[in-house]
Protein backbone atom coordinates (compact mmCIF):
# COMPACT_ATOMS: atom_id res chain seq x y z
CA UNK A 1 0.00 0.00 0.00
CA UNK A 2 2.60 2.23 1.03
CA UNK A 3 4.32 1.44 -2.43
CA UNK A 4 0.76 2.68 -4.02
CA UNK A 5 1.05 5.73 -2.04
CA UNK A 6 4.68 7.13 -2.79
CA UNK A 7 3.86 7.12 -6.55
CA UNK A 8 0.31 8.84 -6.70
CA UNK A 9 2.44 11.48 -4.23
CA UNK A 10 5.11 11.36 -7.08
CA UNK A 11 2.93 12.07 -9.99
CA UNK A 12 1.18 14.75 -8.07
CA UNK A 13 4.90 16.82 -7.68
CA UNK A 14 5.83 16.05 -11.00
CA UNK A 15 2.60 17.64 -12.07
CA UNK A 16 3.02 20.77 -9.82
CA UNK A 17 6.22 20.64 -10.66
CA UNK A 18 5.79 20.86 -14.43
CA UNK A 19 2.68 23.44 -13.81
CA UNK A 20 5.32 26.09 -11.96
CA UNK A 21 7.59 26.18 -15.00
CA UNK A 22 6.26 29.66 -16.69
CA UNK A 23 6.44 30.21 -19.95
CA UNK A 24 7.18 33.45 -22.25
CA UNK A 25 7.74 34.33 -26.00
CA UNK A 26 10.78 35.13 -27.08
CA UNK A 27 11.54 36.67 -30.71
CA UNK A 28 14.22 35.30 -32.73
CA UNK A 29 15.83 37.65 -35.14
CA UNK A 30 16.67 35.26 -38.68
CA UNK A 31 17.34 36.63 -42.13
CA UNK A 32 14.49 37.62 -43.93
CA UNK A 33 12.81 35.17 -46.31
CA UNK A 34 15.00 32.25 -44.39
CA UNK A 35 12.13 32.15 -41.70
CA UNK A 36 10.48 28.61 -42.48
CA UNK A 37 13.98 27.15 -42.54
CA UNK A 38 15.28 28.61 -39.33
CA UNK A 39 11.70 27.08 -38.25
CA UNK A 40 12.02 23.58 -39.01
CA UNK A 41 16.21 23.69 -38.03
CA UNK A 42 14.86 25.11 -34.24
CA UNK A 43 12.23 22.26 -34.03
CA UNK A 44 14.58 19.99 -35.24
CA UNK A 45 17.17 20.80 -32.35
CA UNK A 46 14.29 21.05 -30.17
CA UNK A 47 13.29 17.36 -30.61
CA UNK A 48 16.91 16.28 -30.82
CA UNK A 49 17.75 17.95 -27.74
CA UNK A 50 14.74 16.89 -25.87
CA UNK A 51 13.98 20.07 -24.90
CA UNK A 52 9.92 19.21 -25.51
CA UNK A 53 9.02 20.50 -22.38
CA UNK A 54 10.85 23.33 -22.43
CA UNK A 55 9.61 24.83 -25.91
CA UNK A 56 5.80 24.92 -26.49
CA UNK A 57 5.70 26.69 -29.80
CA UNK A 58 7.91 28.16 -32.58
CA UNK A 59 5.99 30.48 -35.14
CA UNK A 60 5.96 32.55 -38.02
CA UNK A 61 3.79 35.82 -37.34
CA UNK A 62 1.86 36.21 -40.83
CA UNK A 63 -1.12 37.69 -42.12
CA UNK A 64 -3.36 37.08 -45.21
CA UNK A 65 -3.23 39.40 -47.79
CA UNK A 66 -5.57 39.67 -50.36
CA UNK A 67 -4.50 41.00 -54.08
CA UNK A 68 -6.11 41.04 -57.64
CA UNK A 69 -3.71 39.33 -60.26
CA UNK A 70 -5.34 38.48 -64.17
CA UNK A 71 -8.67 39.65 -62.81
CA UNK A 72 -8.78 36.87 -59.84
CA UNK A 73 -8.70 37.92 -56.14
CA UNK A 74 -5.81 35.81 -54.81
CA UNK A 75 -4.76 35.11 -51.11
CA UNK A 76 -1.59 34.82 -50.10
CA UNK A 77 0.17 35.10 -46.75
CA UNK A 78 2.97 37.06 -46.01
CA UNK A 79 5.14 37.63 -43.10
CA UNK A 80 3.80 40.15 -40.51
CA UNK A 81 7.33 40.68 -38.66
CA UNK A 82 9.80 39.82 -41.81
CA UNK A 83 13.28 38.08 -40.34
CA UNK A 84 11.13 37.50 -36.66
CA UNK A 85 9.96 34.25 -35.38
CA UNK A 86 8.19 34.08 -31.91
CA UNK A 87 8.48 31.18 -29.65
CA UNK A 88 7.49 29.98 -25.81
CA UNK A 89 10.24 28.95 -23.83
CA UNK A 90 10.52 28.04 -20.27
CA UNK A 91 12.00 31.57 -18.95
CA UNK A 92 13.50 29.61 -15.70
CA UNK A 93 16.98 30.16 -14.72
CA UNK A 94 17.98 27.34 -14.06
CA UNK A 95 20.39 25.37 -16.76
CA UNK A 96 18.92 23.02 -18.92
CA UNK A 97 20.59 19.28 -18.02
CA UNK A 98 21.09 16.89 -20.40
CA UNK A 99 19.63 13.02 -19.80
Amino acid sequence: MEGIAWIYLRIILTKTVMAEIVKKWYVVRAVSGKEKKVKEYLELEISRMKLNDYVNQVLIPTEKVFKIQNGKKVNKEKAFLPGRLSGKVCSSREPLRKS
